[in-house]
């Protein structure tokens, strides 16, 4: 069959044209000559379809609570808003609200926004806008004082969370954060849902990096010794080591009494909880003098204080790190201005958001001699601890961040027993920092 026919150019060249007659004298030609003809026109549809203009983006209802969780029976605010791609219009009139499940009233609407009260004993606040044809749909959590809430229990299980892993221990400290947030921790019918004793659990595992391996001719620090942790959660201790108790609810908030504790930052502090480790998770020295090791053996040191140790770079750097890998969010977190000694007589104010402890805030009372500068004045107090078996973590002692009064070489400790005693700065003992949520 002959469906192309050769001829000449110009310049001799021989070139193939498709001959319409084919078709005629081969049948069979004119299937292909239809398909031909087909692909042509399809591939110029194409072209030009892909030379139109995209279609504009549609645009968006977004509808925004002011918190993602409210109290019992309080009020909150549900904001409507248009977008079109990057660009957020508020709606000034003309919005629908419809609110889901019962409510307990409260409520008001002026021009894109509603304000509605929760039930006292729902779970959940929904609320939908219509505008311009468009729906959009918010959720808000409500909380709920559990029945029967026991001194001591796992704060995962009082706010619902559900998931398992580092993603709970995420979920709780964020809910936790947004339970005081939303006035948690003063409102009357909430107020009694977080205890003293209670806990969140690093359900997975705690990493922490040591510091720089040191060694001296008369001994060799192991990375145990300086702080390398490597644990999975385990219930099976009596105090687990990556279990993080309360330990204080507004500590940090001044006391009335004239001769109290008075804050020692700047403004008001926030609703908080302080947390620490039920046990020893690690261990680490506090301080040395480096140039000694020229000498052949290591020399311990408080001066400067907690501030100026090994020990302080180790907690705010490679132990912090650790606990966020662990799943605690540090957008959760609050740095209270502490008062903290630097010498036998003299304090300074230190503000990180992972800390140890001074001797005051867990012995309320000066126990071994310590630094005269830590004062009923500027100390807060965790008021957990009220008894020397509540101290005890890990049948070991700790280090605590109070300078030994009257030495040049000592810091305070926790002993295994719960009592108060002193220790050279180059010995390897645990390592329990705290922190504040808010």
């Amino acid at each position: 069959m002959k469906f192309f026919e050769k001829s000449k150019g110009s310049k001799g060249k021989i070139f193939a044209s498709f001959s319409p007659f084919a078709c005629f004298r081969y049948p069979q030609a004119l299937l292909t000559a239809a398909v031909f003809i087909a692909a042509l026109v399809f591939a110029s549809c194409k072209n030009a379809a892909d030379d139109l203009p995209p279609p504009p983006p549609e645009p968006k209802l977004i509808i925004t609570p002011k918190s993602k969780s409210i109290l019992p029976g309080a009020k909150i605010e549900f904001t409507a808003k248009m977008t079109v791609e990057s660009e957020t219009t508020t709606v000034t009139d003309g919005t629908n609200f419809k609110i889901g499940g019962a409510h307990s009233g409260g409520t008001a609407i002026s021009k894109n926004t509603l304000t509605v009260a929760s039930e006292e004993d729902a779970d959940k606040l929904t609320v939908t806008a219509t505008y311009d044809g468009i729906t959009a749909t918010a959720t808000v959590n409500v909380f709920a004082k559990p029945q029967n809430v026991s001194v001591e229990g796992s704060i995962k299980e009082k706010l619902g969370i559900t998931t398992a892993g580092k993603t709970a221990v995420t979920d709780t400290f964020t809910a936790l954060h947004e339970f005081i947030q939303a006035g948690g921790l003063t409102d009357k019918n909430t107020s009694g849902m977080i205890e003293l004793g209670d806990w969140i659990d690093l359900e997975d595992r705690l990493q922490v990096d040591p510091s720089a391996q040191v060694e001296a001719e008369t001994e060799t620090l192991t990375e145990a010794q300086m702080g390398k942790i490597d644990l999975s959660f385990s219930k099976e201790d009596d105090k687990p080591k990556l279990r993080l108790i309360v330990v204080g609810i507004n500590s940090f908030q001044s006391k009335e009494d004239e001769d109290a504790y008075k804050y020692q930052g700047e403004g008001t502090p926030p609703p908080h909880v302080v947390f620490q480790f039920a046990g020893l998770p690690g261990t680490h020295r506090m301080n040395w003098i480096e140039s000694t090791l020229q000498s052949g053996w290591e020399t311990g040191t408080n001066a400067g204080g907690y501030a100026a140790s090994e020990m302080y770079s180790y907690v705010t750097g490679n132990f912090f790190t650790g606990l966020k890998n662990a799943g605690v969010p540090e957008g959760v977190l609050w740095a209270p201005t502490r008062t903290v000694s630097t010498s036998w007589t003299a304090v300074g104010p230190l503000s990180d958001p992972l800390w140890l402890p001074t001797e005051r805030e867990m012995f309320e009372t000066l126990q071994y001699n310590t630094a005269q500068g830590e004062t009923a004045a500027n100390q807060a107090r965790l008021e957990y601890y009220t008894t020397p078996e509540l101290r005890k973590k890990s049948d070991a002692s700790y280090w605590l961040a109070s300078v030994i009064y009257s030495n040049n070489t000592n810091f305070a400790v926790v002993t295994k027993t719960g009592t108060s005693d002193g220790a050279y700065s180059t010995s390897s003992y645990g390592v329990a920092p705290a922190f504040c949520v808010q």
